[in-house]
């Protein structure tokens, strides 16, 4: 999978990246501490995007945990020619890239300002003026389904 990715691929992660922070004004968040290494990568990605280094610097931490698949360490994390692991930039940002599409597919991750990638919280029904209460069992409906929130 990675292997195969080419620099439109990347050019397009960072085209992306740079429009969601910019001019669309999006900013991933998560209200999860365990998906912060993914935020944090992304940051280092846009923090070295003009750069054209082929691996990070040593003195950089780089969110390994939470980040990147156990299947893709040894494609991500090489050896350079004095034997220190360094890690390869270009299949960091593809793992990155794989990694922010599944959680933000699944809302651990969201969008800030976006409407299908929005934070979770703002899904949850809140009693107000277009729900009523049934009849019985004290569940909420909207527009005659049923709502998970009871009361």
């Amino acid at each position: 999978m990675i292997e195969n990715k080419k620099g439109e691929t990347r050019l397009g992660f960072a085209v992306l990246l740079k429009f969601f922070q910019n001019e669309a004004r999006f900013y991933f968040r998560s209200n999860n501490d365990v998906h912060r290494p993914v935020i944090l990568a992304l940051e280092l990605i846009k923090k070295y995007n003009q750069t054209g280094m082929h691996y990070f610097p040593l003195t950089d931490e780089i969110p390994i945990n939470g980040v990147i698949r156990n299947n893709y360490k040894e494609i991500i994390i090489e050896k350079d020619e004095k034997g220190q692991e360094r890690v390869n930039r270009i299949n960091y940002e593809i793992s990155v890239l794989q990694m922010l599409r599944d959680k933000l597919r699944c809302k651990e991750i969201w969008a800030s300002g976006a409407n299908r990638y929005r934070n979770p919280d703002e899904d949850l029904p809140v009693e107000g003026s277009h729900f009523q209460r049934a009849t019985y069992g004290g569940a909420w409906y909207h527009l005659g389904h049923r709502v998970l929130r009871q009361t």
